[in-house]
């Protein structure tokens, strides 16, 4: 049985990094930590009444797992 693992993150942007996403300038943050995996979160602006797919998209890369 495997047990599903949950992950919350937050974060804190400073005036600039709002002003760029005003601009259309994505923003990334890539997290690493030696007992979890890598996890990347992009920030980019959106037009409004879009598909939810063209919100949000999750991929997990199994290539660089340990063993």
């Amino acid at each position: 049985m495997s047990l599903a693992k949950e992950y919350s993150i937050s974060l804190g942007l400073t005036d600039e990094e709002i002003s760029d996403l005003k601009e259309g300038q994505p923003v990334s943050f890539i997290f690493t930590d030696k007992n979890f995996p890598k996890i990347k979160v992009s920030l980019e602006h959106k037009e409004d009444d879009l598909p939810l797919s063209d919100y949000m998209n999750l991929s997990v890369d199994k290539s660089s797992e340990q063993v």
